[in-house]
């Protein structure tokens, strides 16, 4: 039996009930490199950057002992639609579905690998493909669709936190993905269950391009990315892309800051970096013009604001970028988070969004449960779907 505990079990229910699963499997972007099978680094040399990663891909293993493990955790599912009046009496309250109306379409639901993909190498290989399976799969689990991935930036030596991480980076412009071999195992184990559907995402730029030397913020709080690094982050991110694409991971979007308007200390417990609303739009900006320039699909994620509820991040922020032409055009939707947010708060957002004309899609790309119930998860998912009409939603911690 898995010893850790899979996180988000109401969004599972939900997807059971509801079917609310995203679209199936696309094409998956053929990798840029040999498959043969050798566990020998491949460099190739891309304009100024150098990529190193290895060719041997990682597959979920289905054996008899995981499938009774598997089919042990859940009863055998019903044909669709048959749950949802199932053991009511015709006195209660039913539920009838009207495929008549339509409301948005819902491109996936999904986790992040924060932070137990980094440290799965210590794991059984039984333990990690139980909980993928658990977690993804359609046959024996809930059925999640998208993967939000992250990039460290090198935490400090000796730090002890949960969110402790190594970077890609290995020296400027020299990448290898090596670095991130626990990542990248779950990345090609998610491909093989059929979800092609990925996010890479930064908590903090690394370390180098920083005022604090530290990834975990700045010693004021402040700003942490150097002034004079912006170009250069921008580059960072976009070779990252091209890395992991390189490796076969089709990389849909790329989220380079996240939460920026809390003050990330160098003293916290994860990586953090704080952006002032305008530097957001202008980092965002450069991130989208070096991939358009480079004639990569991937796009960029933003603003990525911690709370609905905070009117400069929420609303001025995503108004800065929604009326920047050159950004605007080069995004697909506007990503958030859930926290503290009650549904007052996403029922003046949405319209206030409405008043100024802002009709991207919105992707909720990070909530969990820190107190409450397991029924404050369907609440808040309920909300986000109904209120902001959220084509996307994703959980923080997949696994504990």
């Amino acid at each position: 039996m898995i010893q850790r505990r899979i996180a988000g079990w109401t969004l599972g229910m939900i997807l059971l009930l509801t079917g609310c699963a995203g679209p199936g499997p696309a094409e998956v972007t053929e990798p840029l490199i040999s498959t043969e099978d050798s566990t020998s680094p491949t460099e190739t040399e891309e304009g100024t950057a150098v990529f190193s990663y290895w060719t041997e891909p990682q597959e979920v293993q289905m054996t008899d002992e995981l499938r009774q493990r598997l089919v042990s955790h859940f009863q055998p599912v019903a044909a669709e639609g048959t749950l949802l009046n199932e053991g009511r009496s015709p006195e209660g309250i039913r539920f009838t579905p009207d495929p008549g109306v339509q409301y948005q379409r819902i491109e996936g639901f999904g986790s992040s690998g924060c932070w137990w993909a980094c440290f799965s190498d210590v794991w059984e290989e039984t333990q990690l493909d139980e909980a993928l399976m658990l977690l993804y799969s359609r046959e024996y689990g809930i059925g999640l669709t998208t993967f939000r991935h992250n990039i460290g930036g090198g935490t400090p030596e000796g730090f002890g936190g949960k969110g402790a991480t190594k970077c890609v980076e290995v020296f400027p412009g020299y990448y290898d993905i090596a670095a991130d071999a626990p990542g990248m195992a779950v990345l090609q184990k998610l491909q093989s269950l059929g979800v092609d559907y990925f996010t890479l995402f930064m908590n903090s730029p690394p370390a180098r391009m920083t005022e604090s030397g530290s990834t975990l913020g700045a010693l004021d709080g402040g700003s942490n990315l150097c002034r004079e690094c912006y170009e250069e982050y921008a580059v960072y991110c976009a070779d990252v892309v091209e890395l992991y694409t390189r490796a076969g991971i089709p990389v849909k979007y790329i989220s380079p800051i996240n939460e920026p308007q809390w003050s990330w200390k160098a003293e916290t417990y994860q990586e953090g970096c704080h952006y002032e609303y305008a530097d957001v739009a202008k980092l965002d900006e450069l991130l989208a013009l070096e991939l358009d320039r480079r004639g990569l699909d991937t796009r960029v994620s933003i603003p990525e604001t911690a709370a609905w509820y905070d009117d400069i991040y929420s609303r001025y922020l995503v108004s800065t970028i929604f009326f920047n032409k050159e950004l605007c055009g080069r995004i697909d939707h506007l990503a958030g988070h859930s926290y503290g947010s009650k549904a007052v708060h996403k029922q003046s957002l949405a319209a206030y969004y409405s008043q100024m004309g802002i009709d991207l899609p919105i992707h909720q790309t990070e909530w969990c449960l820190e107190d409450g119930d397991i029924l404050s998860v369907s609440r808040v998912i309920h909300e986000d779907l109904t209120i902001l009409n959220c084509t996307l939603w994703e959980y923080w911690v997949g696994v504990e």
